[in-house]
């Protein structure tokens, strides 16, 4: 069991309130958002979003859009420590937008890979794909970090590495598999055109699609009220397409989902200091492999 895994199964003894301070208060603003570089990169990310779509954001706007966005990043957070009031909504609460296109995607044959961003409420969407038996396989960095889940969710989470093989099974069943898209869990750098700069989008999902066949739907977990609603953009079929031009197309998709809503996409750092991303990244699986 990783050291997340052992923090959630202590906090889910607490208090709600008392957890939700711990992670809201202590965690995501004073400890990550405390740090003045990160709160400028978050603030940067912003600023760069609204000026690609015509806009000359005012830093109070800039700092609402911010406290927003964390606000739904304490609710990933407290949904990834797998507290019941969480399962609940993802069983309840997402509305499942997407599944007709699914289906639609699913005449063919070839089953689906579904390309998401952290975006929304992105962690309740993907669980209630799971909880409704949708979604075959996520792959992550360590599916030890949710050996807290329920057992017939975490069988649904695949370490990166061992992950290729049941994901091209389960597409050639006709299934579904997802991909997050801003993160690149793979060893080789290729940056994408993404609201104006070269991005270090993950390929994932773009490469699952052009090896299986299958088409890459974008979805989107959009935070609408007290609900989510998890829609699905146009689809992306591989046929005659190379990587690269896989991957400009979802660009131009998550970028017209993250500049209607700005504030619902939870990456904090300079997402275009490619050196930098590269460095996270490269911790990011050491600490994973240790875990």
């Amino acid at each position: 069991m990783t050291s997340f895994a052992l923090m959630s199964r202590l906090c889910g003894r607490l208090p709600r309130r008392t957890t939700e301070f711990i992670v809201g208060k202590v965690f995501v603003r004073t400890l990550m958002m405390g740090l003045p570089a990160n709160r400028r990169a978050a603030l940067s990310s912003l600023d760069r979003i609204l000026r690609f779509s015509g806009k000359t954001p005012e830093p109070a706007e800039l700092r609402r859009l911010l406290d927003e966005s964390l606000a739904l990043y304490t609710r990933f957070i407290l949904l990834m420590m797998a507290l019941p009031e969480d399962l609940e909504y993802s069983a309840s609460k997402v509305d499942m937008e997407l599944l007709p296109a699914v289906e639609e995607l699913k005449k063919a044959g070839k089953g689906v890979v579904l390309a998401t961003p952290n975006f929304g409420l992105i962690g309740h969407a993907i669980i209630g794909l799971m909880q409704r038996g949708v979604l075959d396989y996520l792959p992550v960095l360590n599916r030890n970090y949710f050996a807290h889940f329920p057992p017939e969710l975490f069988a649904r989470f695949q370490t990166v590495g061992k992950s290729s093989l049941l994901c091209l099974r389960a597409l050639r069943k006709n299934g579904l598999v997802g991909a997050i898209v801003d993160i690149n869990y793979l060893p080789h750098r290729q940056t994408t055109e993404f609201f104006g700069g070269p991005a270090p989008l993950g390929y994932a999902a773009s490469r699952l699609a052009q090896v299986s066949g299958a088409p890459l739907l974008p979805a989107y977990a959009v935070a609408s009220g007290d609900r989510c609603r998890f829609v699905a953009d146009a689809a992306i079929l591989p046929e005659g397409r190379s990587l690269e031009q896989i991957n400009r197309e979802l660009a131009r998709s998550m970028e017209r989902f993250i500049s209607r809503y700005p504030e619902q996409w939870l990456v904090y750092d300079d997402f275009w200091n490619t050196s930098r991303m590269d460095l996270q990244y490269k911790l990011a699986r050491a600490m994973s492999r240790l875990s």
